[in-house]
């Protein structure tokens, strides 16, 4: 799997592309694709969990986290 550049939003269109040939592929053999309804707090959880392997079976991250790092990307709810 090669990128067109060697840029962080080339290898993001990249995985994206690759990821949406999967969902088609498992659409044509009629199966369903769950997609979680916050995709970054997926993704932090899932980095989460692939670097700490042990730990993270016991010690889950705490949900005041995802707040954390929305304030730190400047995100804020306007609700």
């Amino acid at each position: 799997m090669k990128s067109k550049g060697h840029t962080v939003s080339a290898i993001i269109q990249r995985l994206n592309e690759e990821a949406d040939t999967a969902r088609r592929y498992l659409d044509v053999c009629e199966l369903e694709v769950l997609e979680p309804r916050w995709t970054d707090d997926f993704i932090l959880k899932l980095l989460y969990e692939i670097i700490n392997k042990r730990t993270s079976r016991r010690v889950k991250l705490p949900e005041g986290v995802f707040d954390m790092t929305t304030a730190v990307h400047g995100i804020y709810d306007e609700s």
